[in-house]
């Protein structure tokens, strides 16, 4: 992400989407290559989302029902300002284990434009391999229509998921809103967001797009959302609008008054 963004980029109108602005992600791994005898069974995933950061700890359990294979996992890479891979990744940090053991990532760009980091992971016949990841990145941010008005941005990738044999056993997604944002007082549809002037009731409400329209579950600062016996695609990825806000330091960065 550039550290000044135009204003072209983050504004938003009243016609526009609630996802303009600027946007970064991460995702469940996908399967680049190798056999299809390995399923993901099940993946928890959790976010700690601060005012300046995002935190993403996220644990898969992977069982291969097949002979000896390797397998090349692929992470989404999502920069919607990036323009070449010179800028390079997304990530501020990343991390990745595979039953315990350090793996070394390579940042790579895909015939179709997209970015991933990619590993290689080995599985033994009729075995499981637990993978853990560990990385953070920049929350994302649109202006919403009046120059001191932003929204927050936080998504996750799901889609990678379907890549791999038959279905998901259960995924579970858990955001927590580290202080000092808002506690989230309401959880709405992302169908529900509007651009426009900040109302006192905008601070708490956290907007939610994801999968299969979940049933979100709030407690304190998290939400939970569990999904169980499916296969994702990109449709179902996890969406989020929060901390709708008047922000005059930021304008000022961006406007320079």
């Amino acid at each position: 992400m550039p550290a000044f963004l135009s204003l072209a980029l983050l504004t938003l109108t009243t016609a526009s989407a609630p996802t303009d602005g600027w946007i970064g992600a991460g995702g469940t791994p996908k399967r680049m290559s190798g056999n299809l005898t390995v399923r993901l069974v099940r993946e928890r995933v959790r976010m700690h989302v601060a005012p300046q950061k995002i935190l993403v700890e996220a644990d898969y359990w992977f069982e291969n029902e097949g002979p000896k294979t390797v397998v090349w996992l692929g992470y989404p890479d999502l920069d919607t300002a990036r323009e070449s891979r010179r800028e390079g990744p997304v990530f501020l940090t990343f991390e990745s284990w595979a039953n315990k053991h350090r793996k070394k990532l390579q940042f790579k760009q895909a015939p179709d434009g997209s970015y991933w980091h990619v590993k290689r992971v080995g599985f033994l016949a009729n075995r499981r391999v637990h993978v853990r990841d560990r990385y953070t990145l920049r929350p994302g941010v649109g202006n919403l229509g009046p120059p001191d008005s932003f929204v927050s941005y936080a998504r996750y990738l799901l889609g990678g998921g379907g890549s791999w044999k038959g279905n998901i056993a259960e995924s579970l997604l858990e955001v927590t809103f580290d202080a000092p944002l808002p506690m989230p007082t309401q959880v709405l549809p992302m169908s529900h967001f509007k651009p426009g002037p900040v109302t006192p009731d905008s601070s708490g409400a956290v907007y939610v797009e994801g999968p299969g329209e979940p049933r979100v579950v709030r407690e304190g600062r998290t939400l939970r959302i569990t999904r169980r016996d499916w296969r994702p695609t990109p449709k179902d990825d996890l969406r989020l609008a929060y901390n709708v806000r008047v922000d005059k330091k930021l304008a000022a960065e961006i406007y320079g008054r």
